[in-house]
């Protein structure tokens, strides 16, 4: 059994792909959000946040947790390492390798919530891979929300600061973002749109097959409102999730 953690909907897209990818694997999908935005909270409420969701899947008996949340993999894995005995996945890593795979020119642009680009999990690890590339990093907590409610009018606004950038790859560092991917796409039409969510998604199929054997159940769990996270979830993934197999925590 496989836990996928997120603070909203925005995971929904990775735990979705791993449905479609390995029918008979068992998924649990944690989403806090009562607790959201998680990126503007302090490093302690984070990992504080995070764990909690982590022990609850230990209850749950999981095998292996993926923090399909840019968040928690750059503020939260090494702490959930240590606490856990169980494998831990996050995106963070991925997002690094393909952005410095990905940039012609070594100019690569990171949009994250706040925490995350106050820590620069993106930039140092990029530059762990490409020394000489320049990382620009940009909160961007408006988009959280902007995401939730499917809403993009926030969007070229909130990139406003990278119109004039020359980077020719963005890093979309919290799984938020790829719901508004057409508005980004269509603000920064230049840049290669990198999604560490979905690449790291992929990069777990062949793990998970393993465990084929279980039954593929399928079950959504939240910290928050059962109706309306039931709600933005279909205004983002374009069908309703039911509501009787979302359970409140």
């Amino acid at each position: 059994m496989t836990g996928v953690f997120d603070s909203g909907i925005g995971g929904l897209s990775a735990f979705l792909a791993l449905s479609r990818a390995l029918p008979h694997t068992d998924l649990l999908y944690y989403a806090d959000t009562a607790h959201l935005p998680l990126g503007e909270k302090s490093e302690g409420e984070i990992c504080a946040l995070v764990l909690q969701a982590l022990d609850f899947f230990s209850r749950k008996g999981v095998s292996r947790v993926f923090l399909a949340c840019g968040t928690a993999s750059a503020i939260a894995l090494k702490k959930c390492k240590e606490k856990f005995s169980f494998p831990i996945d996050g995106i963070v890593e991925t997002g690094c390798n393909a952005a410095a795979n990905a940039s012609k020119n070594g100019r690569i642009a990171v949009i994250a919530t706040p925490a995350t680009v106050a820590s620069h999990a993106y930039a140092s690890g990029v530059h762990a891979l490409r020394p000489a590339a320049w990382v620009t990093e940009l909160a961007c907590p408006a988009l959280v929300a902007a995401a939730e409610a499917c809403d993009p009018s926030a969007v070229k606004r909130t990139l406003s600061p990278l119109l004039d950038s020359d980077a020719d790859t963005l890093v979309l560092g919290c799984t938020h973002f790829p719901l508004l991917r057409q508005a980004i796409g269509e603000t920064l039409p230049t840049m290669t749109l990198i999604d560490p969510a979905a690449l790291a998604a992929d990069a777990l199929v062949p793990l998970l097959k393993e465990e084929a054997h279980e039954k593929g159940t399928r079950a959504l769990f939240t910290t928050g409102d059962p109706h309306l996270f039931a709600t933005h979830a279909q205004a983002a993934l374009g069908f309703r999730l039911p509501l009787e197999g979302i359970t409140k925590l």
